[in-house]
């Protein structure tokens, strides 16, 4: 009985004294990884619970890194400040050239649209002379074909117009003939309704006499004053 007390007693001094040594490893390992010591800095401890001196640690020379980090000096700060310069001209004549370029170019885009403009407005008019020729060619051929009916066939062919609206066509057709052949077919308008027709024709020939001799005065008194 006393020998398997001891023996159990011995086992647990056995295994505290492991529970210790261990607890000791791990606070140890904390506190060189806490402390960061090393095998130098742990010779150094030793040395000096020891009581041996420890030489002092010359401090290393600075790294390049280091001394590229000083302050430049004011040779340097001239020439970064005259290189800042330089690029800030460089993009003030680039921006100047590229809008020389765009104004350039605006300067050929209007020029460019007077020219279309100047000519869609000859081609209109060569269009619109074209139109008018073709216009009275026709009208001429009419009124060469009414001349040579028989008066009441061109007086009918005239009412069929103005029926249609073609008043400023029927004026200037009767406008065109010689006095006598229109004199002979506007004697046949002798109803009462034709007798209204005929009175807007008459005053249509009339506002058309008087316009074209406002034009004719207008265009001669230039050369009248001139010569005056």
């Amino acid at each position: 009985m006393l020998t398997k007390i001891l023996r159990t007693a011995g086992g647990l001094v056995l295994w505290f004294a492991l529970a210790t040594i261990i607890a000791e490893t791990i606070i140890a390992s904390y506190l060189a990884w806490r402390w960061k010591i090393d095998l130098g800095r742990l010779k150094e401890i030793i040395r000096a619970a020891k009581g041996e001196k420890i030489a002092a640690e010359t401090p290393a020379p600075p790294s390049t890194e280091m001394l590229l980090k000083e302050d430049p000096s004011y040779e340097e700060f001239l020439s970064r400040r005259a290189q800042k310069a330089r690029d800030l001209e460089m993009r003030e004549m680039q921006l100047r050239a590229a809008e020389e370029i765009l104004q350039a170019q605006l300067t050929k885009l209007v020029s460019e649209k007077a020219k279309l403009a100047q000519m869609q407005k000859e081609l209109d008019q060569k269009l619109a002379q074209v139109q008018d020729e073709a216009k009275a060619a026709a009208r001429e051929t009419v009124r060469g074909i009414l001349e040579s009916l028989r008066p009441d066939q061109a007086k009918a062919q005239l009412q069929a117009m103005t029926d249609r609206g073609e008043w400023d066509e029927a004026v200037a057709i009767l406008t065109a003939m010689p006095a006598s052949r229109r004199a002979r077919i506007l004697g046949e308008f002798k109803s009462p309704q034709d007798q209204t027709v005929l009175g807007e024709l008459l005053k249509r020939i009339r506002d058309a006499g008087a316009s074209a001799g406002q034009a004719s005065a207008g265009s001669a008194s230039p050369q009248s004053s001139t010569g005056t």
